[in-house]
């Protein structure tokens, strides 16, 4: 299915299509990102997330929180900002954030433009996620 998205600063954002919500274990974000950490997130004890497959594409894969089809994604360590910036525009137009794996909101136009990992999330699960994430180890 081919899907776009649109997003204007401080106007919103809209979707071309939605897809049907992935089944989800009550209490248990919906969550994915790298092939190694979908893999670590399948093995960790008591299972905290719900693990959807590996999305290539790591902006899409971002933005698919905005839509609701996921409850977070996590991006590894490495990703240039101009990887992730129209994603973050389209997480915060749709009441989401993207953050650092200390729940910093990205700084552009740095010195470096290398990125550390980063998470999304809704506003509304972004701590919850985050204490999972960190209390997991899953991301650092």
């Amino acid at each position: 299915m081919e899907r776009t998205f649109y997003a204007k600063l401080g106007q919103g954002v809209k979707f071309s299509a939605l897809v049907e919500p992935k089944k989800r274990t009550p209490g248990k974000p919906l969550a994915t990102g790298s092939k190694k950490l979908i893999e670590t997130m399948a093995q960790l004890p008591g299972q905290p997330f719900d693990v959807a497959p590996f999305i290539p594409s790591l902006a899409y894969r971002l933005a698919m929180v905005a839509t609701g089809e996921l409850d977070a994604a996590f991006a590894k360590p490495g990703a240039s900002e101009w990887d992730v910036a129209a994603a973050d525009l389209i997480l915060r137009e749709a009441k989401c954030q993207l953050t650092t794996n200390d729940g910093d909101a990205i700084r552009y136009n740095q010195r470096s433009v290398t990125l550390p990992s980063l998470l999304a999330a809704s506003n509304n699960n972004h701590d919850t996620i985050m204490s999972l994430a960190n209390s997991s180890r899953i991301i650092h």
